[in-house]
């Protein structure tokens, strides 16, 4: 394999496995810690939220419940607590408890 090919192939590999890792890391969750997301940055946010998200761990909780954990929302609503969160690339991001009758019946970040 002539060298110019050789140099090419060995970027491109490195490049793709870098990738990958990223990717991997990224979309990894973090177990959440209510104490740890009080002083949060909002991409630990993001990946305390996705274990949120993925555990349903918030359903069937009050409101006040939720806000004891999460702290008072960005945003509210009386069918949605709405929580500012980062992506770790960079994209701003949002955390949405959804209530019915003040009870959590989903949760789920907006990818």
């Amino acid at each position: 394999m002539p060298r110019k090919l050789k140099i090419i192939s060995a970027t491109l590999t490195i490049l793709f496995t870098g990738f990958i890792a990223f990717t991997l890391y990224a979309g990894s969750s973090t177990s959440f810690d209510s104490e740890q997301w009080q002083t949060a940055d909002p991409v630990l946010k993001y990946r305390m939220a996705r274990d949120l998200e993925q555990k349903k761990t918030l359903y069937g909780m009050t409101v006040i419940q939720v806000k004891n954990l999460l702290g008072e929302p960005n945003h509210t609503s009386e069918q949605e607590l709405f929580y500012l969160v980062d992506q770790p690339y960079g994209f701003k991001d949002g955390f949405s408890v959804i209530l019915k009758n003040g009870i959590v019946v989903s949760a789920y970040i907006h990818d």
